[in-house]
């Protein structure tokens, strides 16, 4: 979400300022930068290297990822339903 609103921003501005102001595009290029080092850096942070899967937390963000989850946690942890021996 705050990609797509940095990209729209930067449209905005190009537009309104044009394109003689580097200053200005400058400044929201390099927050741009910052905003995907910072969606890495959540990214890196909340997966989880021994199971290679995002924690719990950060996929309750996530609707649809959680509910899957959820699921898959429930017919795990179900004594009918085992895998194979």
């Amino acid at each position: 979400m705050c990609l797509l609103a940095s990209w729209l921003n930067l449209k905005c501005i190009w537009k309104v300022v044009g394109p003689n102001s580097l200053c200005v595009l400058n400044s929201a290029i390099i927050l741009l930068h910052f905003e995907f080092i910072f969606l890495i850096l959540v990214g890196i942070s909340t997966f989880n290297w021994t199971t290679y899967e995002l924690q719990v937390s950060f996929m309750a963000r996530i609707p649809h990822l959680y509910l899957k989850n959820m699921a898959t946690e429930e017919v795990l942890t179900r004594k009918d339903v085992l895998p194979f021996k």
